[in-house]
């Protein structure tokens, strides 16, 4: 039987309360601390302002482990993707973290599609250790074996919200739980893995509704189930989220599933797409949580697909066929 679930917690660079709360809690403990240079540090619409945002939160990262000393719990870094114009800044930081304060964090690889990629980071941050590869593009999933075979990653995780971004698919499925496309992606990360001969994490994405305890344990219940030989994870967004990981238990409790996210009426993906948009223009940070029933969380790629979706909606209303013009 393999270890009970362990969460990783994303934290915003940018948020020095986050950082303290994160840090200072006994979440600390027991969860694998992601601190988020990356999505969780951006603006989709504005090149310079996200530019911008990000050099803040290196600045605020940097005051707030120089505060910590050595007293600050290991944790991991999301840097941003070595295809983007923020990875050099990113590097020339952790340069900074491991001679100024001899911190020498683990990285998370977001959009992770080669093994050159991984011999990148190495040459440009020698003290790397391990490297949790998250694998966000159909690319990212066939290349998956090769990086395998590179001893510094030590975890595979899911992130499936910029994977159904790439597929087009909307909505964006909530978890294994709802979606019968989800659970075949799992599958074949299940092949791979399998395949590699190593013993490594599987850590599945992120579940959307932040206050359904429940609903966050019983997909933690599938995914531990469905790699019943290999140690699993869950990426959370909160705390509590991390909390209600790490509390999972009663993994031979029967889950339901679905297939309610594929099919979901026009009308209910419409509703969704315009509620999706107000809820996110609306947003007070880069994180769009709505106040609606279990604060559910809107990401900037669920944006994008609800403002393609409505466009064509649109679209396909103006120019239908038989309509005169």
């Amino acid at each position: 039987m393999p270890p009970k679930p362990q969460s990783h917690l994303f934290v915003p660079a940018i948020n020095p309360r986050a950082l303290k709360k994160a840090f200072s809690s006994d979440v600390a403990e027991k969860t694998r601390i992601i601190v988020d240079l990356e999505d969780a540090v951006n603006d989709i619409e504005n090149s310079d302002h996200a530019r911008e945002l990000k050099e803040v939160a290196r600045e605020t990262l940097m005051n707030f482990l120089r505060e910590g000393g050595k007293g600050i719990a290991p944790f991991a870094l999301r840097i941003n993707s070595p295809k983007t114009e923020h990875y050099a800044q990113d590097i020339t930081f952790l340069s900074s973290l491991a001679k100024e304060l001899k911190i020498t964090p683990s990285i998370v690889l977001p959009k992770a599609e080669s093994i050159e990629e991984i011999q990148e980071i190495r040459n440009g941050y020698p003290e790397l250790s391990d490297v949790l590869a998250l694998i966000e593009t159909r690319e990212g999933l066939k290349h998956l074996p090769e990086m395998l075979q590179d001893r510094v990653v030590t975890s595979a995780a899911f992130g499936h919200h910029d994977f159904f971004y790439e597929e087009g698919q909307y909505p964006i499925p909530a978890s294994a739980l709802t979606s019968e496309r989800y659970r075949s992606v799992l599958a074949e990360f299940k092949a791979i893995l399998d395949s590699s001969g190593r013993d490594i994490p599987f850590i599945d994405g992120i579940y959307p509704h932040l206050k359904d305890n429940e609903g966050l344990q019983n997909d933690m219940r599938y995914v531990h189930n469905f790699f019943p030989e290999r140690a699993v994870g869950k990426l959370t967004l909160n705390p509590g989220q991390a909390l209600g990981v790490d509390a999972t238990s009663d993994f031979h409790r029967e889950v339901h599933l679905s297939n309610e996210d594929e099919e979901m009426s026009e009308a209910d993906r419409e509703r969704l797409a315009r509620y999706t948009i107000d809820s996110y223009q609306q947003r007070s940070d880069n994180l769009a949580v709505t106040k609606a029933e279990n604060n559910r969380y809107i990401s900037p790629q669920e944006y994008q697909l609800a403002k393609k979706f409505l466009t064509d909606k649109e679209y396909d209303r103006e120019f239908k066929p038989g309509k005169r013009l």
